[in-house]
């Protein structure tokens, strides 16, 4: 199996007003009913494109940045080949509500990717 693109996320601290320029300027539209009203993106997906989300920056960060995440098998194996490879944990393994697990990394010329379990 390969490791998909699987999600894009935006992530502002002006989240709601950051939706509402993606959603005027794409007619995107956003559901923020969860623990974190992270607004999950309706891109038009269903036609081939991507799903992601905009949201607050993450618990104990103030960080704004864009980034895409990477479907894996295991995200704690993931961060520990990326360590060996030269990149860094920018976020260490968080367990989202519903049991996601994600991460992010820096890779050795400083950009940050996401990394989701899929599982297998």
């Amino acid at each position: 199996m390969g490791n998909p693109v699987v999600h894009f996320e935006i992530i502002s601290s002006n989240s709601d007003e950051a939706q509402q320029f993606y959603a005027n300027l794409f007619g995107w539209s956003f559901n923020s009913d969860n623990p974190l009203q992270y607004g999950a993106a309706d891109t038009g997906n269903g036609e081939g494109g991507l799903g992601g989300g905009i949201g607050q920056p993450y618990p104990g960060t103030d960080d704004t940045y864009v980034t895409f995440y990477i479907g894996v098998q295991n995200v704690a194996d993931t961060l520990q080949q990326v360590i060996a490879s030269g990149g860094s944990v920018a976020m260490p393994v968080i367990e989202l509500p519903g049991g996601l697990k994600m991460a992010q990394f820096s890779d050795p010329f400083g950009a940050r990717v996401g990394l989701l379990e899929i599982g297998g």
